[in-house]
């Protein structure tokens, strides 16, 4: 497949508004099928499910689309209430930021496994955290949790954007490098710890994909290219998706994304990684022309 030339997104990333009219979710529920969207990942930290989640949810079950909900831990009660066992299709992830707190919570996620939920962790990383990261994914190998995600940051978050020094990704690595991953399906959407631990497989690098496989919906309805760069390229109360996707604000923010920031334009690496986290350069230096400060080539 050739991605530059994708019309539509494959993945959208949605931030859950619980205040969200029936009407305004249904229109944008109607889009999401017609422009056949692959996978739709939805966030949900409320601390109950809300009536934006499961109308999006009733929305696309049984629909040709992969669903996949990050929720709080406070949700695990709801879902051996046998709440979302309706919606096969959908993934369940469970957020923590310690390993602490997942193995609080490990025999209730063990729990709704083996009740026949698809069901995993998704463990968002911090400077205070980022030594777990071998601990945590040992664990859910040891404890068969199949799936385990460190999920994009968000610019609009409060704590400080997260990136490894060479310094720790060098010690990290040495851990990484030897667990054996066949048991288990990791997400890792940062360049340099995906490279952790696949440090010989960089082919499979395919630098920023933001506003070409990926859009990302905030709470407020922005739409924006990922996650990590707070670039707005339309807004869902005046305007529709599909509209959103045409527009010429995603082809001009795809056109800077494309373009490696100048100061790697000599790297012997950056056909591959085209300047590694496009977004995280941009919230700390403001702009598109510096390079991942992860970077240590």
């Amino acid at each position: 497949m050739k991605t530059e030339r994708l019309v539509n997104p494959i993945i959208i990333y949605w931030d859950i508004d619980p205040s969200l009219s029936e009407d305004f979710i249904d229109n944008i529920c109607r889009d999401i099928l017609a422009m056949k969207i692959f996978i739709l990942c939805l966030r949900d930290f409320s601390p109950a499910p809300n009536k934006t989640t499961v109308s999006i949810l009733n929305n696309l079950a049984g629909k040709n689309i992969k669903l996949r909900l990050t929720v709080e831990d406070s949700f695990i009660d709801q879902l051996h209430m046998g709440m979302f066992r309706a919606f096969k299709q959908a993934r369940f992830y469970i957020n923590f930021d310690s390993l602490e707190g997942i193995n609080r919570k490990l025999r209730d996620i063990e729990r709704l496994i083996n009740s026949g939920y698809s069901a995993g962790i998704s463990f968002y990383l911090n400077e205070k955290n980022f030594r777990e990261i071998p601990d945590v994914v040992s664990l859910c190998i040891k404890n068969n949790i199949r799936f385990l995600e460190f999920p994009i940051q968000r610019a609009d978050n409060e704590e400080k954007i997260f990136y490894l020094s060479p310094h720790d990704a060098s010690r990290l690595s040495e851990i990484a490098g030897e667990i054996d991953l066949d048991k288990i399906e990791l997400t890792i959407h940062d360049p340099f710890i995906w490279e952790l631990f696949h440090k010989k497989d960089k082919s499979k690098w395919e630098g920023c994909n933001g506003a070409l496989t990926m859009l990302y919906i905030s709470e407020d309805l922005k739409v924006m290219p990922c996650p990590l760069i707070p670039v707005e390229v339309g807004n869902l109360r005046s305007s529709s998706l599909k509209e959103i996707c045409l527009s010429k604000e995603r082809q001009k923010i795809r056109e800077k994304l494309s373009a490696p920031p100048y100061k790697c334009r000599d790297c012997f690496i950056v056909n591959t990684c085209n300047g590694g986290c496009r977004g995280r350069a941009y919230v700390l230096f403001n702009g598109f022309d510096k390079r991942d400060p992860a970077c240590s080539a």
